[in-house]
């Protein structure tokens, strides 16, 4: 059985037919059960692992023809204009905001790297939106 692929109606049949049978202790009825039940958890853990996988693969292909696009010079409205764009992403991807305050500069210098931000001038998510929003 493959662990990555999803627990077949097959899989499902047979071990109800074993947590069915008479002659099968109640303990190894219930450790089959367990069992059956935990991977149908992992399982569906494992398909949002994949589509966030999969975006992510998305977004570094995005983000590398976003830099080749550019040759690292930006003029100062596109740059402002751009700046505004991904902190308002930023703060709509509600998920960013539950990471702790050393992985928010990271994510910050992350989404603004191909925009002509250098990485050194990171802030942290506190004063980036602060400083969106007094410039929107």
């Amino acid at each position: 059985m493959d662990p990555t692929s999803s627990p077949s109606g097959d899989l499902d049949r047979h071990a109800q037919a074993l947590v069915n049978d008479d002659s099968l202790s109640a303990h190894l009825k219930a450790i089959i059960s367990f069992l059956l039940k935990n991977r149908r958890r992992l399982n569906s853990l494992m398909e949002g692992f994949r589509e966030l996988n999969d975006d992510l693969s998305k977004l570094r292909a995005e983000n590398e023809g976003l830099r080749n696009a550019t040759d690292g010079e930006c003029s100062p409205a596109l740059l402002a204009r751009d700046r505004i764009t991904h902190l308002v992403m930023l703060h709509h991807h509600k998920s960013l905001l539950l990471l702790p305050t050393r992985r928010w500069e990271v994510r910050v210098l992350w989404l603004c790297a191909f925009c002509g931000y250098r990485r050194g001038t990171g802030v942290s998510i506190g004063s980036a939106l602060n400083k969106g929003s007094s410039q929107s």
